[in-house]
């Protein structure tokens, strides 16, 4: 799994041998994306199924994945040119629906007890404070081009909240840039 905390999305993968199947994929289907969601803290979840892989592309469905795309011809696997299915599922739909598919799957569940071990390390662990500070100043570029256009527009009251918003993250930024500033003293 490689987290992007930026963006708070990240891809995954699993797999299952033919002699553990039995409701074992629903089992860690559900653990997995609940972890994801609610410990992780991510907002968008994706996947890649090698085509033909029908069953996989039917159980991610079943626990709310959309399919997004299709690459044709993608990979190579045992000499053969195979597409990729690609699918995702947001935070707000896995909450939405999270409920029902607990009730749906309560029997096949009470049969497993999957627990996730997980230790952070540097790459997953909280994000840099430089990190942090780029993500700040991608949301503030939005905030000064759309200054920029009232400003064109010449509407200064409409401006005021948005000159507002500015000044809020600017600070943010300068505080953790003290913070970063702190810790490398």
């Amino acid at each position: 799994m490689q987290l992007d905390r930026l963006h708070k999305k990240t891809d995954w993968a699993y797999y299952l041998m033919e002699a553990a199947r039995g409701g074992l994929g629903s089992a860690l289907e559900y653990s997995f994306i609940d972890f994801i969601f609610n410990t992780l803290g991510m907002e968008k979840l994706n996947c890649e199924v090698i085509e033909g892989n029908d069953a996989v592309v039917k159980l991610h469905k079943k626990f709310l994945f959309q399919e997004e795309g299709f690459r044709r011809s993608s990979i190579l696997k045992n000499g053969v040119r195979m597409g990729i299915h690609f699918l995702g599922l947001t935070k707000e739909d896995w909450l939405a629906g999270r409920g029902e598919i607990q009730e749906r799957y309560k029997g096949v569940f009470e049969k497993f007890s999957v627990s996730i071990k997980w230790q952070p390390n540097e790459e997953t662990a909280a994000p840099h404070p430089i990190d942090q500070i780029e993500a700040a100043r991608a949301r503030n570029n939005l905030n000064w081009m759309s200054i920029l256009r009232l400003a064109l527009e010449k509407s200064p009251e409409t401006a005021k909240p948005i000159v507002a918003e500015i000044k809020r993250i600017d600070r943010e930024i300068s505080t953790l840039t003290d913070k970063l500033i702190e810790e490398n003293a």
